[in-house]
């Protein structure tokens, strides 16, 4: 709707294709095309280290774990720490109503 996503979002969402997709570089191929179509950002070169932040990339290994090997998850509970869900939710909704 806005073209923009918030960057705590895109590495929620980037998360989320990690454990939805079994195989890491059709989650990826997803994950860059989701964010190349519908970011206004999605071609640029901070837009896609973001997208490779999500599979690893400039991030230290995690201990090894089920499904997201050796990268850092991030969960809905972790992202409300960090993010007002709520308030960008309401946002969102009226400019729905516009």
């Amino acid at each position: 709707m806005t073209g923009t996503i918030h960057s705590y979002l895109r590495m929620y969402w980037g998360k989320q294709i990690v454990a939805w997709i079994p195989d890491p570089e059709q989650a990826f191929n997803v994950a860059l095309h989701l964010n190349n179509t519908y970011g206004l950002d999605g071609r640029d070169p901070s837009s896609y280290a973001g997208v490779g932040w999500c599979f690893g990339l400039h991030d230290r290994p995690f201990p090894e774990r089920p499904i997201w090997g050796k990268i850092r998850p991030m969960t809905q509970r972790g992202l409300e720490r960090k993010f007002d869900l709520e308030a960008y939710l309401a946002r969102i909704a009226s400019l729905q109503k516009e």
